[in-house]
């Protein structure tokens, strides 16, 4: 598995496996709304690659996953510069082991 920063060529695969994650989810939880949401993930992921804000995971040439995170933020814990979160979207190809390689080295 090889790691890279997120990048406009990523934007379509990212967007179809966060597609396919929400899909998984609302089969478990059908009060989510049934929409096609593709173009908004996509303009999403762009927004976040325009700033740099992600790693992708790459897997026998295949996009396995991404990580991506808020821009920092100040003063979060009191006087702490920088504060980033990378819980913003986390989503992976139905590989537990993919997913948790992905987080431990980022």
């Amino acid at each position: 598995m090889n790691f890279e920063s997120i990048n406009h060529n990523h934007i379509e695969y990212a967007a179809k496996l966060a597609l396919a994650e929400y899909y998984e989810e609302r089969n478990a939880v059908p009060i989510l709304p049934e929409a096609d949401y593709f173009s908004l993930f996509c303009k999403m992921i762009t927004e976040l690659a325009d700033h740099n804000l992600g790693v992708v995971a790459i897997e026998n040439g295949d996009l396995a996953g991404f990580l991506t995170c808020l821009k920092p933020w100040n003063n979060h814990f009191g006087t702490t510069m920088g504060t980033f979160s990378t819980v913003h979207r986390f989503i992976y190809e139905y590989n537990k082991t993919s997913c948790f390689q992905l987080a431990i080295i980022i």
